[in-house]
């Protein structure tokens, strides 16, 4: 992956966690399980590009609901930047148009990217649901959070055109009532670390959610 053949070539590579203690609410509706499945770039150079990002690409898809006028609460939304799931319950009466968009928002990213391997799928289930969901200002909240987090280089060399920044989406994990989110940090300079911070802080405030730097240890 991305991470372990470039990582080396940084002096700062630290992990960024954001956290959030979330509402929930009861839901009885039918649920639809979205599952990304082998979501990578084919080339290390590109693997950057948030069409390479499983999380990313789920964020686009649940943020095109939203911007539909479907409301969106979140059952579970779990996983890393290859392979990522997400439950949210839908009225029956939206649920043929819901699958539609989701299907086309998925086929649309695939054309515009020309980087996804071509194993990369996405496969839909419904399935009858009683439980617990995030309400639905955290889950937008969260949808948009993750929508607009970096996941991209953020600065190259001019001279030698390599790569000194660059933040990559490496987990999410939304258990009962905690939303958990990673980020890995790649940095040549100390200065460019601390641009990629004040970035990343700034959407955390936005959206309520806990900041803290986890440093890597080395080997």
């Amino acid at each position: 992956m991305y991470t372990n053949e470039v990582s080396e070539n940084f002096l700062y590579n630290n992990h960024i966690v954001l956290s959030k203690r979330v509402k929930q609410t009861r839901s009885n509706d039918v649920c639809l399980e979205i599952h990304l499945h082998d979501i990578q770039a084919r080339g290390v150079d590109e693997a950057h590009l948030e069409y390479g990002n499983a999380i990313k690409m789920m964020a686009r898809i649940l943020k095109k609901l939203l911007f539909s006028g479907f409301p969106v609460s979140i059952c579970e939304w779990n996983g890393n930047e290859s392979d990522c799931e997400a439950v949210i319950p839908v009225k029956s009466t939206f649920l043929e148009d819901e699958r539609r968009i989701i299907q086309e928002t998925f086929q649309g990213i695939l054309k515009e990217a020309d980087n996804i391997n071509d194993t990369s799928k996405m496969d839909i289930n419904e399935f009858e649901f009683k439980g617990h969901v995030m309400d639905k200002k955290d889950s937008r909240d969260l949808i948009n959070l993750i929508y607009l987090l970096p996941n991209h280089c953020l600065g190259k060399s001019h001279a030698s055109q390599k790569t000194f920044s660059a933040c990559l989406m490496k987990d999410i994990r939304v258990n009962g009532g905690k939303l958990e989110v990673v980020m890995e940090g790649f940095n040549q300079y100390a200065s460019s670390m601390e641009e990629l911070y004040t970035h990343v802080r700034t959407l955390a405030h936005l959206y309520q959610f806990e900041y803290q730097i986890e440093e890597k240890e080395e080997e």
